[in-house]
């Protein structure tokens, strides 16, 4: 059995990953929160649909005989041309349909309806299935018909595969025509998108059998539900069927792969028989209720009518005692059932009866699964105790199955099993989106079953016993464990710093409740690990060995007792000790290099065996107690060590000075240090004359704690050189230190001593000076690059204050978060009706807050207190949205449909909706409820302000909504295929869903605003959605003028600019796009990390040489790595115009105009370059538009 660890390192891992900004930005204008989170939603909510016309779909169902709607198969009239979308977990599909393949479907639809076997009797449900069911209103009415389900046709799985599985050779061949799909060595060309089909719960129409039924018209019945049950649910509703007829046990293998040629009678003929009609309809039954029960708190279903079932009850024990391995939160789920040893009379005698077994499983939705590391199924069998590592399946299964594990069968129903479940660190269990269910099927490996042949699952209830909050205390409580024990270690022997941090710890996780808490102190648990991480790497105030030479030591040991120190020292102090020691000894200038990287061997001089001399003694004991004294000092005041016995080293002072005056820029205070030490030229006597002496240099040092140092948004150094003004942008090393080598930057040695530098500290907009904490120190190391150094060796530091300047800074700090809020709210008060009079009394409330005496903790309250200003803003705007929507709000709930005809609302085009609170309507704020499996899909009329070429902008708020929950728009046509297809609405902050300036596409006659919560799990609560003007008609010429060639169906670009005869397209490369080899219809484009878009124009009529261009990019998620140019070549190539970024505008738009084409120019480059970003590119439109000629 492998172990955990040999596990762990071949298993194959997926990740997900969220990326959290911190930032007082993100706190101003990015992270508002509009309403309560917590807004009840109730049941009895009725499924609801209204339409004025028979092209309305919801493009992912199909309404049954029972008047329900099948989750994953698509509401739809017969009419529709639009496309099928399979619900899938993660994938949205947007495959567009023609007339021709509907056509082609419905034939293929009609043609099974009617050859459909006449012994199959469509049933709806029972009638109090039905009372508790949900109710289909419609003012046009859907088709019903109950052969609608007919699912398995080749047709229907074509148009069901999603577009994102689709494979693409072009990324890893050559295009013709210059069409080149390049890509990096080693890099992964597969699909990016693999997607597992998971089950779902699913109402479906619910077919019986009579004596005339064929047996294999009853083992079609369940294979065409099959796509709705795990494998081994499958199987066991099969091997009941076979034993309500005439098949026998060695059939199964031939039935399950779907053989019946195999079989050992003809089934094509044989009937059931009008007992076994009564037992397969009971079990059809069973089968369709696990369907739609799939998601229920427990359902158990036996299959036969054995009189040893009554006592064999099955159990599930979620053990809230949490263990932790490793940093891993470890849960043991105990499914039993109740057992009973089984005999047969054979022989003359009673045998154990070895034909039972059990299959345990573990049913995890998305959400859960993403936490979790290993399931290992624990159990006992022959007196041993085993773990068996279980992998899940696509179905979203972990299965343990005795008729595989077992060497010899049991003798008996029933037993126990613990399902170990190993979390990821750091993992928080949210017990309104993670859920599990356990699983239990029991059987017979003989058609015989005795004790019952059984199945059924219980949800696991984690808030039974507090499961949840012990579960989430136990992995925060870890968490901050091992950032205790990092925090001694990182601070040991400094007690400020040490106290310091433990503040910051135990704020962090004081008053955690909700898993939003739990998740919000991990996260910055983990900053804080991470931050002593950095303190411990940091030098700091050691008392460490002190040692000594005597002329009875050897050489070497000098060089050996500095470098036991080097953990303590920069390693350009570590060089500087190692030079100083080196001009006290017979080694030369070229040893030091040798010294550096501790090659002893190779020394001009053998250390290892020469004695020091008296005086080399004393000299190396003075530059080792001047080492000693450093780190043991190192946080004092001052520092100065003069290491040689130079004269001419008397008087050259340093000086450290924090300018008084703080300057600012963006929002971001700038503090400027000058670093100095007085001068003195250097020459020498060099063939009958006096020459400069150029081997000396300064090393300019700036040093911060880590405290200052997570203020500090940039540091950059600025110096004279040659005449020259100049500056440098330095990073920070391991040990805390910024340096500015003169002996590594500066092109020619300099001949004199000193001279001085400016470090300029750019901090970040919401940083507070504490003087009790954040520390800097100024650091000069002076010293020649010859053995001869005749003004001296020396190291010194200055502690820097900021006292001078705090009181100021703090306020400015205050001041400029209230000028950023007091910007929005200008900024967008046009937005509001009397905008002005009505944000006076946020701007009031904003200026009324201090800004006197402001502390770190005192900042916190600052920042809720502009948060709670900037919510009460934008819930202002919220309504300002709705007040000027094309979705127009019923003031007290009424009816959508009705509400806009006695409004004479002009865009309203229809509406469809399932299990939403309320229902067939909208609150009157704009908020709205849609529970699992529902949905609401509003549509609007193209026509005026929407119609085509206009700009609008889409913006949908949520509260809590699930991963699972799809917030999309898409467009069509007047023949209902897709302008734009189902496509997702770009998330722009936490909270906010938002598609700004989208151009209504040409031919355009109806846009749909979809919410789709269809595969959610919980209560998605919208706060509000709008579709608003953009009031930017000069945008316009964007859609018109574009010379980006913009594939209607996602075509290859190069195929369709041929098809088109497209007179600007040159040629394009692209690498790890989405969608592969194209653009979307509504001209958005995705680039994945480690790919790109380069997209080329050619040169001619609009873009002829001496002509000129705009060029526009939308975006609404770029990596800081992602590289957005533009770049002009001739015919041979040359580069003309070199690669030039594109700057980002204001609204977030990347833009750059009147960009005049050269002489014997070729082609125009647009380049999308995300090879070197860690998230993806997310692009809403690419246009190249030529200037208009007056």
């Amino acid at each position: 059995m492998r172990s955990y660890k040999a596990h762990i390192s071949t298993r194959k891992n997926s990740y997900a990953i969220r990326k959290f900004s911190i930032g007082i930005a993100s706190i101003l204008v990015g992270s508002a929160l509009f309403f309560g989170y917590n807004q009840e939603s109730h049941a009895s909510l009725q499924v609801t649909e209204d339409s004025n016309s028979s092209t309305n779909n919801i493009n992912a169902d199909v309404v049954q005989s029972s008047g329900v709607i099948t989750k994953q198969e698509g509401i739809q009239n017969t009419t529709q041309n639009e496309s099928v979308e399979k619900v899938s977990n993660n994938v949205n599909e947007d495959a567009s349909l023609n007339n021709n393949v509907n056509l082609q479907n419905n034939q293929l639809l009609a043609s099974e309806q009617a050859s459909e076997n006449n012994n199959l009797v469509g049933s709806s449900k029972s009638s109090e299935d039905q009372a508790s069911g949900s109710e289909v209103s419609s003012d046009t009415s859907l088709e019903t018909q109950s052969n609608n389900n007919v699912e398995e046709t080749k047709a229907s799985n074509a148009l069901n595969q999603p577009i994102s599985n689709n494979t693409q050779s072009d990324l890893t061949t050559t295009l013709n025509n210059n069409e080149a799909s390049s890509q990096e060595s080693n890099f992964d060309t597969k699909s990016v998108v693999s997607e597992k089909q998971k089950i779902y719960p699913a109402q479906v129409v619910r077919k019986n059998v009579n004596a005339h039924t064929k047996d294999v018209d009853v083992l079609k019945l369940i294979e065409n539900n099959s796509k709705y049950l795990s494998e081994e649910e499958r199987k066991l509703f099969l091997r009941m069927a076979t034993r309500y007829s005439s098949f026998v046990s060695r059939d199964w293998n031939h039935i399950y792969n779907k053989n019946y040629n195999g079989i050992s009678s003809n089934v094509n003929i044989r009937t059931i028989g009008s007992q076994n009609a009564q037992n397969t309809n009971k079990l059809l039954n069973s089968m369709y209720n696990l369907i739609e029960s799939r998601d229920n708190d427990n359902f158990y279903a036996e299959l036969t009518t054995d009189s040893k079932t009554s006592n064999l009850l099955n159990f599930y024990n979620l053990d809230r005692n949490i263990r932790n391995e490793d940093g891993h939160a470890v849960a043991t789920l105990t499914l039993r059932k109740n057992t009973t040893n089984l005999t047969e009379y054979r022989g003359g005698r009673w045998l154990p009866w070895k034909v039972r077994y059990e299959q345990w499983g573990l049913r995890t939705n998305e959400s859960l699964d993403k936490k979790i590391e290993t399931v290992v199924a624990k159990y006992k069998w022959n007196g041993v105790l085993h773990n068996d590592f279980l992998t899940r399946n696509n179905k979203g299964f972990y299965w343990f199955k005795e008729d595989e594990a077992f060497s010899v069968n049991k003798a008996n129903v029933g037993g126990t099993i613990d399902l170990i479940i190993t979390f990821k660190k750091d993992a928080i269990i949210d017990k309104f989106k993670d859920f599990a269910w356990g699983y239990i099927i029991s059987d017979s490996k003989e058609l015989d079953t005795v004790a019952g042949a059984n199945i059924g699952f219980e949800k696991l209830n984690f808030t039974k016993n507090n499961f949840v909050t012990v579960f989430n205390n136990n992995v925060l409580n870890n968490l901050k464990r091992k950032v205790q024990s990092k925090l001694e270690n990182s601070t040991t022997g400094d007690s400020v710093n040490q106290n310091h941090y433990l503040t910051l710890l135990n704020r962090t996780t004081q008053n955690v409740t909700s898993s939003a808490d739990y998740k919000r102190a991990l996260l910055n648990l983990n900053n804080l690990y991470d931050r002593l991480n950095v303190v411990e790497n940091e030098v700091k105030p050691v008392a460490t060995l002190r040692k000594a030479v005597s002329s009875d030591s050897k050489i070497i040991d000098v060089f050996k007792y500095i470098e036991e120190n080097e953990q303590y020292l920069s390693d350009e102090e570590r060089k500087f000790f190692l030079r100083t020691a080196v001009r006290n000894t017979s080694l030369q200038r070229n040893d030091w290099e040798k010294l550096y990287n501790k090659d002893y061997n190779t020394l001009s001089s053998n250390v290892s065996s020469k004695n020091l001399t008296n005086t080399q003694a004393e000299n190396a004991n003075k530059t080792l107690n001047s080492l000693y004294d450093l780190i043991q000092n190192r946080n004092n005041d001052n520092f100065y060590k003069e290491l040689t016995k130079d004269p001419q080293a008397v008087g050259l002072s340093n000086h450290f000075i924090v300018k008084n005056n703080v300057t600012q820029s963006e929002g971001h205070q700038l503090v400027d240090i000058d670093l100095s030490k007085n001068s003195i030229s250097l020459s020498e006597y060099v063939g009958g004359k006096w020459l400069p002496w150029k081997v000396r240099y300064e090393q300019w040092g700036l040093r911060t704690n880590e405290s200052l140092n997570n203020k500090i948004e940039q540091v950059k150094v600025k110096y004279r050189w040659n005449g020259k003004e100049l500056e440098r942008i330095l990073e920070r090393n391991s040990k805390g230190f910024y340096w500015f080598k003169e002996d590594e930057v500066y092109d020619v040695n300099k001949a004199n001593v000193g001279g001085k530098v400016t470090y300029q500290i750019k901090f970040k907009k919401d940083a507070i000076l504490d003087l009790n904490n954040d520390m800097a120190w100024g650091y000069i190391i002076s010293d020649s690059k010859d053995l001869q150094t005749l003004t001296g060796a020396n190291i010194g530091f200055k502690k820097l204050s900021f006292s001078h300047i705090k009181n100021n800074f703090n306020q400015q700090t205050v001041a400029n978060l209230k000028q950023q809020l007091i910007n929005f709210i200008n900024k967008n008060s046009v937005k509001l009706t009397n905008g002005q009079q009505r944000v006076t009394e946020n701007l009031n409330q904003v200026n009324a807050i201090s800004s006197d005496n402001v502390t770190n903790d005192s900042l916190g309250e600052v920042k809720q207190q502009l948060n709670d200003i900037l919510q009460n803003f934008e819930q202002k705007l919220v309504l300002a949205d709705l007040e000027h929507s094309f979705v127009k709000i019923p003031p007290n709930k009424q009816h959508l449909r009705l509400y806009a005809q006695e409004s004479n609302d002009e865009y309203y085009h229809s509406f469809q909706s399932a299990l939403t609170n309320p229902a067939n309507s909208i609150n009157s704020d704009g908020s709205l409820t849609i529970k699992p499996k529902g949905y609401f899909m509003y549509n609007l009329k193209a026509i005026n302000k929407l119609a085509p070429g206009k700009m609008i902008n889409l913006k949908v708020l949520v509260g809590n909504i699930n991963d699972n929950t799809k917030l999309q728009y898409s467009v069509q046509r007047k023949d209902n295929t897709y302008a734009v297809i189902i496509t997702d609405i770009p998330k722009t902050r936490e909270g906010v869903y938002q598609l700004s300036n989208f151009i209504v596409p040409k031919d355009a006659v109806k846009l749909s605003l979809r919410l789709d919560n269809r595969t959610g799990t919980s209560d998605a609560y919208i706060k509000s959605f709008s579709v608003t003007p953009t009031n930017n008609d000069n945008l316009n010429d964007l859609f018109t003028q574009n010379l980006i060639v913009t594939p209607t169906a996602r075509q290859h670009i190069g195929k369709f600019a041929k098809e088109s005869k497209d007179k600007y397209f040159a040629s394009f490369q692209s690498l790890h796009t989405q969608t592969i080899n194209s653009l979307n219809p509504d001209g958005s484009l995705t680039v994945l990390p480690k790919g790109y878009f380069f997209y080329n124009l050619k040169a001619v009529e609009k873009l002829a040489p001496g002509k000129s261009f705009n060029i526009r990019i939308g975006a609404t998620q770029v990596d800081n790595n992602t590289k957005i140019e533009y770049a002009i070549y001739d015919k041979q190539n040359n580069l003309l115009v070199k690669i030039t970024n594109i700057p980002k505008n204001e609204d977030g738009t990347y833009k750059l105009d009147n960009i005049i084409v050269p002489n014997n120019a070729s082609r125009i480059a647009l380049r999308i370059d995300n090879r070197k970003g860690t998230t993806s590119a997310r692009l809403t439109g690419l246009y190249v538009v030529p200037v208009r000629e007056v």
